[in-house]
């Protein structure tokens, strides 16, 4: 009796157990299944290289759901359709952005979810279809999209670098260093004669600027000379030609009314012929100094030529 009671005993306890392990798997399968996700449809207009059914959703960063299904577009074969599954407390909102992604040290593709500022209303739809968020432009696709171009320009890069540094262009280079050495050895062993070139250069520019201040006080000097006395001597020049001028006229009236005594009178007019004659070339003369008074006042006055500009 006692060991058929201990096998009930034993028999109860398993039942017990199995039993409690199938509500535990019951409660659990239904709390998985009452969980709440919420679905969204991403829509990429460029390509998805990498990304995956499976692949993760993150929220700044945060892991927050799954891609469930990833497709064409039906009705435009350049659209992607990524249908992702997240946390029903995560806030999708319409202001949410969403763009391809890459994470970790293996460059994982994933779905990157941002903004979704909180004055915003939750994204759902009043038909009860998915909701739409249109990806933003990433520029990992950009990058993989213009990968080729990207190659091409590099191989270019490196074609013509190649060139740049040709045998040819190489020993070039070396003449011209070896050119740039030379002259700078032949600098550093002349470098006396240059010092002394450039002493002798600067006493010269010292030499032309002494020339030239006493060129300036003779210029001024000589400004003042012709200003001052110069203008008087001039004056009196040209009344003393005026007083002639009225002088010969005096004579001309003269002639011109005792032309009949001339005539009868030889020796008078013999006599006055040479004296008019000197009197023009008083006239002359006095003419030419005028002139050369105005032309060059410094010259007449000085007696000497003007001085020349001193040219280092």
């Amino acid at each position: 009796m006692e060991t058929r009671a201990h096998h009930v005993l034993i028999g109860i306890f398993t039942v017990l157990i199995v039993s409690a392990g199938l509500l535990f798997a019951v409660w659990l399968a239904r709390s998985s299944a009452e969980r709440q996700f919420h679905e969204f449809d991403i829509i990429f207009n460029e390509a998805v290289t990498g990304l995956g059914r499976g692949g993760a959703v993150e929220y700044n960063g945060i892991k927050v759901g799954t891609i469930y299904r990833i497709q064409l577009d039906p009705t435009d074969p350049r659209r992607v359709i990524a249908r992702i599954r997240v946390g029903g407390d995560v806030p999708v909102r319409t202001n949410t952005r969403a763009k391809l992604a890459l994470t970790g040290i293996t460059g994982v593709a994933v779905i990157q979810l941002s903004g979704g500022a909180p004055p915003s209303q939750p994204l759902e739809t009043t038909d009860g279809s998915v909701p739409r968020i249109i990806a933003d432009p990433s520029p990992l696709a950009k990058l993989l999209s213009n990968g080729e171009d990207l190659v091409t320009n590099i191989n270019l890069a490196v074609v013509r670098a190649s060139a740049l540094l040709s045998p040819e262009n190489t020993a070039r280079i070396g003449r011209t260093l070896d050119h740039i050495d030379k002259i700078t050895s032949t600098v550093s062993d002349d470098r006396a004669d240059i010092h002394a070139m450039l002493s002798q250069l600067a006493l010269a520019s010292k030499q032309a600027n002494d020339t030239l201040k006493a060129t300036r006080v003779l210029i001024d000097n000589a400004n003042g000379l012709v200003t001052g006395p110069g203008v008087q001597t001039l004056a009196s020049a040209r009344e003393t030609l005026a007083s002639l001028e009225r002088t010969s006229e005096s004579l001309d009236h003269i002639l011109v009314a005792n032309r009949d005594a001339i005539d009868s009178g030889a020796q008078g007019l013999v006599e006055l012929g040479p004296t008019i004659h000197e009197l023009h070339e008083t006239i002359n003369s006095l003419h030419k100094i005028v002139r050369q008074i105005n032309d060059n006042p410094t010259r007449y006055i000085l007696g000497r030529e003007q001085t020349k500009e001193f040219k280092p």
